[in-house]
C-alpha cells in the first residue's frame, strides 16, 4: 500500500504553497496548494505509537506525526467555580492557541473559560472571573448551548474565535462572545475514506487553525485529517474521490482519536498540541 503524506517546507503544519484565509466573506483563490494525496485503502493503515499513555495528557507534534517535538506530558484544569472541585475533561466543550502570546484557551459546559500554558490551563486567566456568550443560529434563532460545540479554534491574523456547532455552523468572535465578529455560516466536512460520505459534526475530534497561514486543520475519527477554511474544512486536502490523510504516529499505542478533547496550534513554532484523556 503506497501513501503519500504533505511536505513541510518552511510553511505551517504539512502545506506546500500556503496561503490565507480571509476574515471576511471573502477567501483567496488558493489553486497554488499542493494537494494531499490520501492512502488509497478505504481506511487509514495503523498509526504507530511508543508506549501507552493514562490520564490526562497533553503532545506535540505536527499534522501526522503527533508526538514529533514533545512526548506526552501531564496537563492541568482549574477549580469549577461552581463546585469546587477540578474540572474533567467531560467538561470541556472546546480549547485553542492564539496567536499572540500562545495562550492555550479552554471553554467549559458551564459558561466558563480559562487560559494559560498547554501544562497549566488557567496560569493567564481563571474560570472564576471569565464567562462567555453563545451566538444564535440566523436561520432557526435557535440560540446555541454549550454542548452544541463541536470544536474550537483562533486564527492567528486576528485571534478570533471560531467555534463549530453540531447542525454544520461555525461562528467567530472572542473568548468571551462567540459570535461578535462573524454570525453563524455554514461549514462543510471532509469525505470519510472508509465509505465516500462527508463525516459528521459529531465525528470530529479536534480543530486547530495554523498560527501563520490560517489554514484549518480538523482530525476526525479512525485517525483521518483534513485542512482547509474554517467553512469548507477540506478546501486543500482534496485529491480526487479523496479529502483527508492519515495520521502516521499517535501519542499512545492505547490512544485514539477518540481520547482526544481538542486540539491547538501555537503561532511561533507550528507546532499541534493534541490534549487527550486516556481512561
Amino acid at each position: 500500500m503506497k501513501t503519500t503524506y504533505l511536505k513541510v517546507l518552511g510553511c505551517a503544519i504539512l502545506i506546500v504553497g500556503c496561503s490565507k484565509e480571509l476574515p471576511d466573506e471573502i477567501e483567496e483563490d488558493n489553486s497554488n496548494l499542493e494537494a494531499i494525496e490520501a492512502t488509497a485503502s478505504s481506511s487509514c493503515p495503523n498509526a504507530s505509537a511508543d508506549s501507552p499513555q493514562f490520564g490526562m495528557k497533553v503532545c506535540a507534534g505536527d499534522g501526522s506525526n503527533l508526538t514529533k517535538y514533545r512526548q506526552p506530558y501531564d496537563f492541568e484544569l482549574p477549580i469549577n467555580p461552581q463546585t469546587g472541585f477540578v474540572y474533567r475533561s467531560s467538561d470541556i466543550v472546546g480549547m485553542a492557541t492564539d496567536g499572540h502570546p500562545n495562550l492555550h484557551f479552554v471553554w467549559y459546559k458551564n459558561g466558563r473559560y480559562s487560559a494559560g500554558t498547554s501544562e497549566d490551563l488557567s496560569a493567564s486567566r481563571s474560570p472564576f472571573n471569565h464567562t462567555y456568550q453563545l451566538p444564535s443560529n440566523p436561520i432557526t434563532n435557535y440560540q446555541y448551548q454549550p454542548d452544541d460545540i463541536v470544536g474550537m479554534a483562533i486564527d492567528g491574523t486576528n485571534n478570533w474565535v471560531f467555534a463549530w456547532y453540531n447542525d454544520s455552523y461555525v461562528s467567530a468572535g472572542t473568548p468571551s462572545n462567540l459570535g461578535a465578529h462573524r454570525d453563524p455560516y455554514h461549514y462543510d466536512l471532509a469525505i470519510d475514506s472508509r465509505n465516500g460520505k462527508e463525516f459528521k459534526p459529531n465525528q470530529i475530534k479536534g480543530i486547530a487553525i495554523d498560527g501563520q497561514e490560517n489554514v484549518t486543520v480538523v482530525f476526525y475519527q479512525y485517525r483521518q485529517v483534513s485542512m482547509g477554511t474554517t467553512a469548507e474544512l477540506d478546501k486543500y486536502s482534496k485529491s480526487g474521490s479523496t479529502s483527508t490523510y492519515c495520521l502516521t504516529k499517535l501519542p499512545g499505542s492505547n490512544v485514539k482519536p477518540k481520547h482526544f478533547i481538542d486540539a491547538g496550534i501555537d503561532y511561533t513554532n507550528n507546532h499541534v498540541f493534541i490534549w487527550f484523556d486516556r481512561p
